[in-house]
């Protein structure tokens, strides 16, 4: 019989600690915080070619990336990939001595994992040898002239979107005859594109397709498709449209961005602005507003900020995703015309969050003068700046308000924060084996094996914690979420 130790609610709560976040440059990453790649080529071309929002940019914890380069013996641009370690040193088992150099320029790519990569030019390349497979049939991708993105779905098929049709490879190359006529299927009117219309690729999940929509015809949206009928999921949001925009937010507010959530359920959030102001709201997984969302469905701050004489604005600047809050990048030109970044943050609570102490944390030091992308991953902030890429750790410290003093029963003491918000907090003496958190209904809402939950996304109540140490006895705590 399992052992259960119930532990009461305390009555008396500890002083209120004010949650921040904390930016500060790894230093254990590169030289000083900085991986500098040598590309050989003129300044003009000199900079990274990275696709951060793809997520095979990162395999595990390295690093993929791509870059243009010349020799003296021939000094027509072409394109070489590098794979990076965790520390930043180059991973010798890819290609040889950690680089595959390519005859052409062709720098991009839609696709890659730590056996091969697959470029917009459609060859697959493994990484191993830095040589092209051999066994990829590349002939049916070719046909697909009019294509608007690739992508690999759940199950290893590439999946390319043309004008006027959906088309399914298998992981060789070869048509997918399981899919459509020979691996295709013609797009009804509604969602077949014309050169006036540019998509982008968002997601794809569970055998449907989210894709952003900028036309001349409408306003900037995301939509799901379904990639068995190529039709509209109708039952989405506005029949197939997501719903980004709530009564919250101004009418003069345009929709610029979404970014997947972390919970990695198909939500997202979006973000607007109104050229003072950002507005952030949340779409769920049904394509309707999230109302629990920040304060009634939406979070709102200041479009830019000033310091040290330098005025930063977000206006062009997608937002991150990390963990429970939206880090919002803002851009400047400094006095020699180069970008200069910083950072705001936002609790999915719709509380401003400091960083370092301040509403606005500038990245001194590093600039850009060709090309640029900032982008969280894991416990890290990336910024690539021309050939270089530095990276910053980013912790969050937790609200506290009403820590339940220790208990100790057994040996165990464990004790929580309480109310708990955006986040609940773990300190026990042992090693915790699980932590399950269930609502009044005694369903469970949240597993995890940490110390530190991201309880967001639950809405205000009481909860039963029941946490788990390594040799298997359990407490049972009773937490109220705020």
């Amino acid at each position: 019989m399992r052992k259960i130790i119930s532990l009461s609610l305390a009555a008396s709560f500890a002083l209120t600690v004010h949650a921040q976040i904390s930016i500060t440059k790894d230093l254990s990453f590169g030289n000083n915080g900085t991986v500098t790649i040598n590309t050989g080529t003129t300044p003009m071309f000199s900079y990274i070619l990275l696709i951060p929002n793809i997520n095979s940019t990162f395999q595990g914890n390295k690093i993929f990336l791509g870059y243009p380069y010349s020799d003296a013996s021939d000094p027509t641009l072409k394109s070489q990939f590098v794979r990076l370690n965790s520390d930043g040193s180059f991973d010798n088992t890819f290609g040889s001595g950690g680089v595959i150099k390519l005859t052409d320029f062709e720098p991009y790519y839609f696709y890659a994992n730590s056996s091969y990569f697959y470029l917009n030019g459609n060859i697959k390349y493994l990484t191993g040898s830095g040589q092209p497979d051999p066994n990829f049939i590349s002939t049916g991708i070719q046909n697909v002239t009019d294509w608007i993105y690739k992508t690999v779905l759940d199950d290893g098929k590439i999946f390319v979107r043309a004008e006027s049709s959906f088309n399914k490879f298998l992981p060789d190359g070869s048509a997918d005859f399981t899919y459509g006529a020979n691996g295709s299927i013609t797009l009804s009117s509604p969602v077949a594109g014309d050169p006036n219309d540019t998509y982008d690729f968002f997601f794809n999940r569970n055998n449907f397709i989210f894709e952003f929509i900028s036309s001349n015809s409408g306003p900037l949206n995301v939509r799901k498709i379904d990639l068995t009928t190529g039709n509209l999921d109708i039952t989405y949001g506005n029949n197939g449209y997501a719903q980004v925009k709530n009564s919250s937010v101004p009418s003069s507010a345009g929709f610029a961005k979404s970014i997947v959530s972390t919970q990695n359920d198909g939500s997202f959030v979006n973000k607007l602005s109104d050229g003072n102001t950002v507005y952030f709201t949340k779409t769920n997984p049904l394509g309707i507003m999230d109302t629990t969302f920040g304060n009634n469905g939406v979070i709102s701050g200041p479009m830019s900020f000033t310091s040290n004489g330098i005025t930063y604005s977000g206006g062009s600047m997608d937002p991150l995703m990390y963990n429970n809050l939206i880090i919002m990048p803002a851009s400047s030109t400094d006095p020699q015309g180069n970008t200069v970044w910083g950072v705001s943050g936002y609790s999915l609570n719709g509380a401003a969050m400091n960083i370092n102490g301040n509403a606005f944390f500038p990245l001194s030091g590093i600039s850009y003068e060709s090309l640029g992308y900032i982008f969280a991953k894991d416990n890290y902030l990336y910024a690539i700046h021309d050939n270089n890429i530095t990276r910053y750790t980013v912790q969050q410290s937790s609200s506290t308000l009403g820590i339940v003093g220790d208990q100790k029963s057994n040996g165990f003491t464990v004790s929580v924060s309480n109310p708990f918000r955006e986040e609940l907090s773990v300190m026990s003496d042992q090693k915790i084996r699980k932590v399950e958190i269930k609502d009044q209904a005694g369903r469970t809402v949240l597993v995890g094996n940490q110390n530190k939950l991201d309880t967001s996304f639950l809405t205000e109540g009481v909860y039963t914690i029941i946490i788990t140490e390594d040799s298997g006895k359990e407490r049972i705590v009773k937490g109220i979420k705020k």
